[in-house]
């Protein structure tokens, strides 16, 4: 089996694998789910960029794409660009024309400044950027 076709069967299963933990999580209600809290919040006292993360995963297998966001505004777009780059990587894989990688770079770095910008304003004590915080 070439190069590219093992590591396109590799990556689909790696797909089904998520799919079967999305199917996990819908078997649980989100509110009894007791989720580990952030360590880095307990360390610092600050929010990460991925704060809320596990909890927004949570909500959205379940539906809520509002309480996804409330949890952290970036989790639904994050999964958005890594399920999007994922399925294009695969199709390269399939048919064997891989491309530049420029894109991926590209939404890599803008993805890596909004976190950074994230992570300091949901730590500014300013009621205006509370809505980046999760709740509770």
């Amino acid at each position: 089996m070439a190069p590219n076709r093992r590591a396109f069967w590799l990556r689909l299963a790696f797909a089904a694998l998520l799919v079967a933990g999305a199917a996990a999580f819908l078997a649980f209600k989100p509110a009894s789910l007791k989720l580990p809290s952030c360590t880095f919040r307990r360390v610092t006292g600050l929010y990460c960029p991925g704060c809320g993360s596990t909890r927004a995963l949570t909500r959205l297998v379940h539906g809520d794409v509002a309480g996804a966001f409330r949890y952290n505004p970036l989790a639904v777009p994050t999964l958005l660009f890594v399920g999007l780059l994922f399925f294009v990587r695969l199709r390269e894989l399939w048919t064997g024309r891989l491309s530049s990688g420029r894109l991926t770079a590209f939404g890599g770095l803008v993805f890596l400044l909004a976190f950074i910008a994230s992570m300091i304003l949901r730590n500014i004590p300013w009621s205006g950027f509370d809505w980046l915080r999760p709740p509770g």
